[in-house]
């Protein structure tokens, strides 16, 4: 479940909103610049390498994704067959690509057009626009757990 991409345009658009409206524009890049930057030394201080650093047991040799990439080697079925056969004749697949591509296009629209068109069409402050396309965004995480809930 991916819901980091619709947490972080919640919190953009509640906080651009805010400053856009009461600071000069140049603040939107340099304010979640510095965040960005204080937050990626934060990481890198947190994040660590091997599970003994975290008091876990060490991973075993030989474990089943060892195996799993060690049984894909072994194929003896060209690289062009199995493109052809699993990809490029694949019509599920391609309809997937298809449906994703105009999803993401009718996606993009909004999340780009739709502040701008609240300001311009329904005479909505900045600030109003960035809490409605919060709102939006915060639709889109309750739709993810509900459909974790309900397909599991």
């Amino acid at each position: 479940m991916d819901i980091a991409g619709p947490i972080g345009s919640s919190f953009t658009y509640l906080i651009g909103g805010r400053l856009l409206e009461h600071c000069d524009w140049q603040y939107l890049f340099f304010i979640p610049g510095t965040l960005c930057l204080l937050f990626s030394f934060l990481l890198r201080e947190r994040l660590r390498d091997a599970s003994e650093d975290i008091g876990l047991p060490p991973l075993k040799e030989g474990t089943q994704s060892d195996e799993v990439a060690s049984e894909e080697t072994s194929a003896t079925e060209p690289v062009w067959d199995v493109l052809m056969q699993h990809i490029f004749r694949n019509t599920r697949l391609w309809m997937a690509g298809f449906a994703n591509f105009f999803i993401y296009f009718m996606l993009s629209g909004i999340r780009y057009r739709g502040p701008v068109m609240m300001v311009q069409l329904q005479r909505c402050t900045v600030s109003e626009a960035g809490i409605i396309m919060s709102i939006t965004e915060v639709g889109a995480i309750l739709g993810a757990f509900f459909r974790r809930l309900v397909h599991g």
